[in-house]
């Protein structure tokens, strides 16, 4: 038994002397894995500050580079830019025709059911792709939805808007609509005329039919008159494509169709940027008749944001005399020859179509008129923004048409009243006015503190800065000082109610 004892302590102790020996193994091995590991984070860390030094001295490199010649990127990037000139010039100038040339570079037309569809009133289910589709069949125009409104909202518009389609000389059917103004005849004169409106680029029917914007009611609303508007061929659901000369057939084509439709009644052209190329054309074609027919199928004509020539538009020369014989929209050559009472209307702040190219026109009319200048206006906001231009149109329509001289001849303290407006140049700043006051056919005036706080010129400071291309013997430009940046006579009400309320509060 003893030496079984002794042969049971015997392994105890060398299981002492074996764990010792494996724990000192294990720590010898720890500390080689350490090193091995230290080795290896150094290395790692040796390979980074290499690689920071070769990206270093990289850039470095790219810099001299930069600093000294252009890098071999930069050429390819030259390249690809001359490769897209050279397509764009190519696909613009082939052929190699100005009407051609003409169609590609000024016509804009909107995407087809951007403003606006059309609907058969026998298939309530369905629109229509052309305007093809419904001649000859009663049909309406429904207005694409804003975002938040719906076709609700569009019904008191809708309610006053008659649509037909006509056949232009080219074959075309054009979508042509009537508005009917809701506010009676104010004189004599206003009822006699009607207003055909010639739309400007890149919009539709259905740009000027939103409640929130302005549109074809608003206008026949505050002129005081009815009124029609169409789409030129290749716009909304007019058939055909949009040229020069299309646009002159169409015009010419749908005044036929007005003057037929109201034989009693005088038209007073109303064009808004492209569209006054249209509305001279048409003008200066029907001149020659409107002396030898009473009532004169033509009596006036306002012209929005009107431009000289394309020419004179891209050479950034209004002035110019002579243009080429290839210049298209040559308002400049037609106007001078068209003896009717002319109102232009401009926004000092117009980028696309400067303020110089309406005075320049001011200059070449027959019969003298002050052009109309809205301070702060530009292209887009020149129309119907300010409160002072509706009355302006519906005063040129009342009382300096040849209509409206022909029926203000038998009163003569209301002729002096207008010559004085027409020769005086009057820095004023229009109040707000509602609904009701804007179809009144005089101007507002009312020399008052403004209540939009935009940077405007004084009296001297406008009277010690005429405009460079005014003449003596013209008539100085009557300037709307007060500028509006809304849409609607309702939205301008609020606005200045509201500043009111501030100014009270201060």
């Amino acid at each position: 038994m003893a030496s079984i004892v002794v042969s049971d302590l015997e392994p105890a102790s060398a299981q002492t002397s074996a764990t010792s020996v494996i724990s000192e193994t294990a720590s010898s091995t720890s500390s080689r894995r350490t090193r091995a590991h230290r080795s290896n984070l150094s290395v790692l860390i040796d390979e980074l500050n290499r690689e920071v030094r070769s990206n270093s001295e990289e850039s470095v490199t790219e810099t001299r580079t930069t600093s000294g010649a252009e890098p071999q990127t930069s050429n390819w990037t030259k390249i690809v830019n001359v490769l897209k000139a050279m397509g764009t010039v190519c696909s613009v100038t082939c052929p190699p025709m100005p009407n051609r040339i003409v169609r590609k570079v000024a016509f804009h037309p909107p995407p087809k059911n951007s403003g606006y569809r059309l609907q058969l009133d026998s298939e309530q289910h369905r629109f229509t792709e052309s305007a093809k589709e419904v001649v000859g069949k009663p049909f309406k125009l429904v207005p694409t939805p804003m975002r938040g409104l719906t076709h609700h909202d569009y019904a008191w518009i809708m309610e006053r808007i008659t649509a037909t389609t006509i056949k232009s000389p080219h074959g075309n059917d054009l979508v042509v609509i009537k508005v009917r103004s809701r506010l009676p005849p104010a004189s004599e004169s206003m009822r006699k005329q009607i207003v055909l409106m010639t739309q400007p680029n890149s919009s539709d029917l259905g740009h000027f039919l939103q409640p929130h914007c302005i549109n074809f009611v608003q206008v026949a609303d505050s002129i005081g008159l009815d009124m029609y508007a169409f789409d030129y061929s290749g716009f909304g659901y007019s058939t055909g494509y949009p040229s020069e000369r299309h646009i002159y057939a169409d015009t010419l084509a749908v005044f036929e169709h007005v003057n037929k439709e109201n034989p009693d009644l005088s038209i007073v052209l109303l064009g808004y940027s492209i569209g006054t190329a249209a509305a001279v054309d048409v003008a200066y074609r029907k001149t020659l008749a409107v002396q030898h027919t009473n009532p004169p199928p033509l009596s006036g004509m306002i012209l929005v944001a009107p431009f000289t020539s394309a020419i004179r538009l891209l050479s950034s020369q209004p002035t110019k005399e002579s243009t080429c014989c290839f210049d298209p929209f040559s308002n400049s050559s037609k106007i001078s020859n068209i003896d009717l009472p002319i109102l232009i209307i401009h926004g000092t702040d117009d980028s696309m179509v400067p303020l110089e190219h309406g005075t320049a026109l001011a200059q070449r009319l027959r019969q003298p008129l002050a052009p109309f200048i809205v301070q702060g206006a530009d292209h887009q906001t020149v129309f119907g923004v300010n409160p002072s231009t509706f009355p302006r149109m519906s005063s040129f329509v009342r009382n300096e048409t040849l209509v409206g001289k022909s029926c203000v001849d038998s009163q003569p303290a209301v002729r002096s009243v207008i010559e004085t407006r027409t020769e005086k140049s009057v820095p004023v700043v229009s109040r707000c006015p509602s609904v009701e006051s804007l179809a009144q056919p005089t101007p507002i005036i009312a020399p008052a503190t403004p209540v939009a706080k935009t940077p405007q010129l004084d009296t001297a400071s406008r009277a010690a800065t005429p405009l460079k291309t005014a003449r003596a013997a013209s008539p100085s430009p009557f300037v709307a000082s007060a500028y509006y940046p809304c849409h609607t006579p309702i939205e301008l009400a609020e606005i200045e109610m509201m500043q009111r309320k501030i100014a009270a509060l201060e």
